[in-house]
């Protein structure tokens, strides 16, 4: 980050800080855990989608004897999605928890 960037966040930030006044420490790791804990469950749900997704892969053959496979392909897909979009995001949120925290903040502010 630039120097100017971080002084506009924190221009945006101290009028709240302000407020918060000795809470904001204890609020600053709150909501960084907040964010680990939210990376932690993304991965839960894109590991849940990912077992469903390969159960889904079985699950072709016989759709496909009982012509079922628009529904399968979709049901699939939709599952493969949940895992790509939740295991990244998870994977974001734990890599760099301090920036979701400053986000979170700036969407307060604005």
């Amino acid at each position: 980050m630039n120097q100017e960037l971080i002084t506009q966040i924190q221009t945006a930030l101290a009028p709240m800080s302000e407020k918060i006044g000795q809470g904001a420490a204890f609020g600053w790791e709150t909501v960084v855990r907040q964010q680990v804990t939210f990376g932690i469950a993304d991965l839960l749900v894109a590991g849940i989608a990912l077992v469903l997704f390969s159960a889904s892969v079985f699950l072709w053959k016989k759709a496909i004897e009982e012509d079922l496979e628009p529904v399968v392909f979709f049901c699939s897909l939709i599952l493969f999605s949940l895992f790509v979009i939740n295991g990244v995001m998870g994977l974001m949120r734990l890599m760099n928890p301090n920036f979701y925290a400053i986000q979170f903040f700036l969407h307060l502010v604005m």
